[in-house]
């Protein structure tokens, strides 16, 4: 598929200030879903998950003490969480090497707040084909 969707990263309004000192304005919170895989850009933040990479993709819920903004376990899990609402957990395997503050990391789980979570999983599913199944010999 040639065209790219983009999906805004919710935000919850009175966070926008603190946010924005990281550049996180509403114009570098994006999610992209592009020819060769999903293009992320929180403010200061940027990565592309080849879709390869991509095992699901599912709705989740994002508990209010994990706290919003750039969020990880400096392991293999990121948040860029700007609200606690239309959450989506993204999971890789193979896992995508990615940095967060300068820190290297193999990422297995990416969650991330969307104004449009039920369209961005739609159009993630279309994008991501399931490998192939053996069938058994006959």
């Amino acid at each position: 598929m040639s065209t790219s969707h983009r999906f805004s990263i919710s935000v919850i309004p009175w966070t926008r200030p603190l946010l924005v000192l990281f550049t996180a304005t509403a114009s570098r919170s994006w999610v992209e879903l592009g020819a060769h895989g999903i293009d992320i850009r929180f403010g200061w933040y940027t990565s592309t998950v080849p879709y390869g990479s991509v095992k699901a993709g599912r709705s989740a819920h994002w508990p209010w003490y994990a706290g919003l903004g750039w969020r990880t376990n400096f392991r293999s899990v990121i948040g860029l969480i700007g609200a606690y609402h239309g959450v989506v957990e993204i999971e890789l395997d193979p896992p995508h090497h990615t940095r967060l503050l300068g820190i290297g990391m193999n990422l297995r789980q990416l969650y991330i707040s969307l104004d449009e979570q039920e369209r961005f999983l739609r159009a993630l599913e279309e994008r991501v084909v399931a490998p192939s199944q053996p069938t058994a010999a006959e």
